[in-house]
This record gives structure tokens, C-alpha cells and sequence, in this order.
């Protein structure tokens, strides 16, 4: 996930060059992460219930929920392993850490729902 969000703002960021005012620059990649995040989020979220084996009765908005959480958690788990960058809030988990925790969330709502 990391790595897509990248490269994705140094497009905008060198397609937005030159036009537009700075409020409108920043509300275009603010735009342009939601989307990604979710659209990431839906694809870690399909993985990680392929991969947890039952039967799995979870939505489209949950099964987003459960990834875009899943990468928050793996990132988490990340950062109990390596430091991250100065200044960043989150350790970056990048896919495999996104679907693992993913995974984990999705383990502990089958116990507390089941």
C-alpha cells in the first residue's frame, strides 16, 4: 500500500505542477488517498476473508472496514519490529503486514460475533 500511495502522489504531484492554487492541490491528493485507501482497503479485505477459512457473512463496506483497519494494525505490528521514518505517525505495513493484520481482526470478530 505504501509504495502505490508513492507513487501515486509523485504523478500528482508532477501533473498538478504549475496549475491551480495550493488549497486545490491538497484537496486533490487528499481526494485522490481516500480513494486509494479504499480501494486498497476492499482488495486486502477480499484477501484476508479468502484466506480465514468458514464462512464469512461481511458487506462490501465492512469487508473495506476490515482492511483499511487491517493496515493500521499491520502497521502497528510493523512498528514493534523496525523504526519508522522521523516524523511519520504510522509505520507503513505494505501489503503482507495489511492482510495479516487484517487477518487478525477478521479471527477476532469471528470469536466475538460467533
Amino acid at each position: 500500500m505504501p509504495f502505490v500511495l508513492a507513487i501515486l502522489r509523485e504523478k500528482n504531484r508532477q501533473s498538478s505542477e504549475g496549475r491551480g492554487t495550493l488549497s486545490g492541490q491538497n484537496q486533490s491528493k487528499s481526494m485522490l488517498h481516500i480513494i486509494w485507501s479504499i480501494i486498497v482497503g476492499f482488495i486486502i479485505g477480499l484477501i484476508a476473508r479468502a484466506i480465514m477459512p468458514g464462512a464469512q457473512h461481511l458487506g462490501f463496506i465492512m469487508t473495506t472496514l476490515l482492511g483499511i483497519a487491517g493496515s493500521i494494525v499491520g502497521g502497528l505490528i510493523g512498528r514493534l519490529f523496525s523504526k519508522p521514518e522521523p516524523g511519520s505517525a504510522f509505520h507503513p505495513a505494505g501489503f503482507i503486514m495489511s492482510i495479516i493484520g487484517a487477518i487478525i481482526l477478521l479471527f477476532i470478530w469471528i470469536k466475538l460475533v460467533a
